[in-house]
């Protein structure tokens, strides 16, 4: 199959925000969309909801982007809506606003904590930092029992927020923080052996998400077990992954061990969180081929993949829901939307933490 050769569109300086508004209402962000329109036939997530307040925190930490800080009260109120009172968080719920559930997953669980933690230590005011600490602290708790990997990783991120804050509770946070990363290295160990260096028989979706974990647990501790195992597990993935373009994991038989990875359908979630993880991986290594990895992973979402288009949509600031065999999928929904963005506003970040400034850079707008 021939290779996309150039990109058709190239990332804004500041991320376009147009269509994260098209998709949200006063409830919060509907799940997908038949084309551009909102479909609110689908209903809203508590995993989308998450993760649009983590990009909306984001874009106005690094741009002040209004929009985003007023779009930050929808996704907050939403999360504090759906918490069931136990500490745990509904995932599903219909457009009529009544829940089609009354607990989500644990990765829905580990979402929702993550950007809990975000927003109690980074809430653009008072009020809604407090609330997210309430509810972090209230979900504090069942972190330990977590037995999903991507589950542990992403409320890992949550527990980062707190570790590396000021607030009452971060050595509870760095306590948790290092079971979590703990209980990674134990998975990977029982595992992973000749030819597979992953955590478990299967590689399925965000999978980037758990070799990041453990780098940022490193950036925390220091301690060069994380990092040994994180690039081991994240440098299999990629070599699974990479040719002439990024060939993410498909949703069609993921990856199962023993076997070859799928190559359709292709979706953006899987470029976001390995987009991220290469960044970090640079800039706690300074080895060149996880930047270069991660141009080329950017460069997926802009027209360098395998079928020659860009998933990013400059004229409504969406983003097509994947690559599927018949060609791309032309529905612009809130989960491929919201990888977009995050890689997007990660470039900046990343490059803030290098001491490069704010402004993104390089061919396709990747950290140059």
């Amino acid at each position: 199959m021939s290779k996309g050769k150039e990109k058709t569109a190239e990332f804004e300086t500041e991320p376009n925000l147009a269509h994260l508004r098209r998709l949200s209402d006063d409830t919060g962000l509907i799940q997908h969309a038949f084309y551009t329109l909102p479909d609110r036939s689908t209903g809203y997530t508590t995993d989308d909801n998450a993760r649009a307040l983590l990009v909306t925190l984001e874009a106005f930490r690094l741009h002040g982007n209004e929009v985003a800080r007023r779009l930050a009260d929808t996704y907050l109120s939403f999360l504090r809506w759906v918490h069931n009172g136990r500490g745990k968080y509904r995932n599903f719920l219909a457009y009529d606003r009544s829940f089609l559930d009354e607990e989500g997953s644990e990765d829905c669980f580990g979402r929702a904590f993550w950007a809990l933690g975000a927003a109690a230590g980074r809430y653009p005011e008072t009020g809604g930092r407090q609330a997210a600490s309430e509810l972090f602290w209230a979900s504090f708790p069942h972190v330990a029992g977590l037995d999903s990997l991507r589950g542990r990783a992403l409320a890992a991120r949550g527990l980062l927020e707190m570790a590396n804050g000021s607030a009452q509770g971060a050595g509870q946070a760095r306590e948790r923080l290092r079971e979590s990363a703990d209980g990674l290295i134990a998975s990977y160990q029982a595992t992973a052996g000749r030819g597979w260096h992953w955590y478990e028989n299967i590689i399925a979706y965000d999978n980037a998400a758990i070799p990041l974990s453990l780098l940022l647990a490193y950036e925390t501790f220091g301690c060069r077990t994380y990092l040994k195992i994180a690039r081991e597990s994240l440098d299999f993935l990629l070599a699974g992954q990479l040719g002439e373009c990024f060939q993410p994991v498909g949703n069609r038989g993921w990856w199962v061990r023993g076997g070859r990875p799928a190559f359709y359908d292709q979706q953006p979630i899987e470029a976001g969180s390995t987009l991220e993880a290469c960044l970090v991986a640079f800039r706690l290594t300074g080895k060149k081929e996880y930047l270069e990895t991660a141009r080329l992973v950017g460069d997926w979402f802009t027209g360098k993949n395998v079928a020659g288009k860009s998933l990013y949509d400059p004229v409504t600031g969406g983003c097509r829901d994947g690559i599927h065999p018949e060609g791309m999928n032309q529905n612009q929904g809130a989960e491929s939307l919201l990888a977009y963005l995050w890689s997007r506003l990660v470039m900046v970040k990343e490059r803030e933490a290098l001491g490069m400034g704010g402004e993104s850079g390089g061919e396709g707008g990747t950290v140059s």
